[in-house]
C-alpha cells in the first residue's frame, strides 16, 4: 500500500485522478513488495511505462503525462526524495 500511495502522490503532479492510465498503472501495485524483490519501472518511447517484478512484466501503460510525472517526481526540481534522485542518477551509467 505504501508504494502505491507514494506513486499515487507522485502522479498527482500532472495526471488527473480520473485518468484511466493512472488507474491502470496503480493497479500494478496490488501486492506487497517483498524484501530482496527486484522492481523495475522501464520507460519507453511515446510515454510507455512498463513495471516488472523479478523479471516478470506486471503491466504496461502508454501515457506521456504519466511517464513525465513519474520522471519529474524522481528527477525534477522538487523530487519526492533526494535519496531516490541520487539513487537514480548514480545508476545512469549502467542504464545507458
Amino acid at each position: 500500500d505504501s508504494m502505491r500511495e507514494a506513486l499515487d502522490g507522485a502522479l498527482g503532479r500532472g495526471v488527473s485522478k480520473d485518468d484511466p492510465a493512472r488507474t491502470e498503472f496503480l493497479s500494478f501495485w496490488d501486492t506487497v513488495i517483498k524484501k530482496r524483490e527486484e522492481v523495475l519501472i522501464a520507460f519507453g518511447p511515446e510515454g510507455k511505462v512498463t513495471v516488472l517484478r523479478n523479471g516478470e512484466v506486471r503491466g504496461e501503460v502508454e501515457s506521456k503525462a504519466l511517464s513525465d510525472a513519474l520522471l519529474r517526481s524522481w528527477l525534477g526540481e522538487e523530487p519526492v526524495s533526494d535519496d531516490i534522485r541520487s539513487g537514480v542518477v548514480s545508476r545512469f551509467p549502467e542504464l545507458l
